[in-house]
């Protein structure tokens, strides 16, 4: 009889991040503390069981080399980031942003700036009194409206002073397009119903 070998599978969790990290290291979990032919719940154990929203964007925000996730709240008006500490082996709180967050509906983690560090763009609704013509009641405002967040220079717990981009239709695409370090935006820019 032929015996097969079962792949070693590790947490899900821990396989997504590793896999989408950008390069950073996988989270140093002590691999004795799980089987190898299952799938643990560690959710509890890094101190994800009390999320309240989404994992929106992956990164490492504070360059220690292990992957950070930034967390939309469940209501879309409040971004935080939850830094990995490799001591403990859980993730911690991070700085949290507020303004400029409300009704975000996608958030980007790369280095717009090219300072070495993760920027944030949040791709937001577009508010109805940005627009200048007057809308129906029950129609929301055409296009999206950018925020970017970048850190204080120096400071990994404090976010600065969030940057407004031009307002779009659709959602910007986030691409790399000529191969140098910073990460290109494209889409279509609109100012008041008037596609530029």
């Amino acid at each position: 009889a032929e015996v097969r070998h079962r792949p070693d599978m590790r947490p899900w969790v821990l396989c997504a991040l590793a896999l989408t990290g950008g390069g950073a290291r996988a989270f140093d979990v002590d691999e004795e503390s799980y089987s190898s032919h299952e799938l643990s719940d560690i959710t509890a154990s890094v101190r994800l069981d009390a999320l309240n929203g989404t994992v929106a964007a992956l990164g490492d925000f504070d360059s220690d080399q292990y992957t950070d996730l930034l967390v939309l709240s469940t209501n879309r008006d409040e971004l935080t980031v939850l830094r990995w500490d490799h001591e403990s082996k859980r993730f911690i709180r991070g700085p949290t942003a507020t303004a400029g967050v409300r009704g975000t509906l996608n958030v980007v983690a790369t280095d717009f700036n090219r300072d070495g560090r993760l920027d944030v763009l949040l791709v937001r609704e577009r508010p109805r009194d940005a627009v200048g013509a007057p809308l129906p009641r029950d129609e929301p405002a055409p296009g999206t409206a950018c925020t970017l967040l970048t850190f204080i220079p120096g400071q990994i717990d404090r976010f600065g002073k969030p940057v407004e981009l031009p307002p779009a239709f659709g959602q910007p695409l986030a691409l790399n397009v000529d191969a140098d370090p910073a990460t290109d935006l494209f889409g279509e820019a609109c100012a008041d119903d008037d596609r530029q």
